[in-house]
């Protein structure tokens, strides 16, 4: 479709070239935690439970949050 992100050729771009994949991690690295750290809050807010434990290949987190009604 118009306008969407083609996957496979941005993996094959990005992963040969780690200049290109530097740029595209500076871009939505920042995004994506803002938005990870977000939906954590609110839950925490809601007194759910949570648990989150991201790990990648240069990138890890691991935040436990409990709430007790």
């Amino acid at each position: 479709m118009p306008g969407e992100i083609d996957r496979k050729k941005l993996g094959e771009l990005v992963f040969k070239d780690p200049v290109l994949r530097k740029r595209l991690n500076a871009a939505t690295h920042p995004l994506v935690t803002l938005e990870l750290a977000a939906q954590i809050i609110w839950h925490w807010l809601m007194f759910h439970f949570v648990v989150v434990r991201i790990d990648t290949t240069k990138f890890a987190v691991s935040i436990h949050l409990t709430a007790h009604p």
